[in-house]
């Protein structure tokens, strides 16, 4: 999700402190991506992500019931 939509929907009684240049890193994470053209990216943390080229991965991973 873009940094500007997480500050439109951010609790103003929150800190802010965790979000404070949080564009600037996904800009260059979508930058690096970009560059590097992998054929998968998995990212595991509060929701796992993953990202691939090859539509036989992601239907292994439906198969396994993940």
């Amino acid at each position: 999700m873009p940094a500007e939509e997480l500050y439109k929907r951010d609790d103003p009684t929150w800190s802010r402190h965790g979000l404070d240049g949080l564009g600037s890193i996904q800009e260059r994470f979508w930058e690096q991506l970009e560059r590097v053209n992998p054929v998968s990216y998995i990212a595991v943390g509060d929701y796992d992500v993953v990202v691939t080229q090859r539509r036989e991965f992601i239907e292994s991973l439906l198969d396994d019931g993940s």
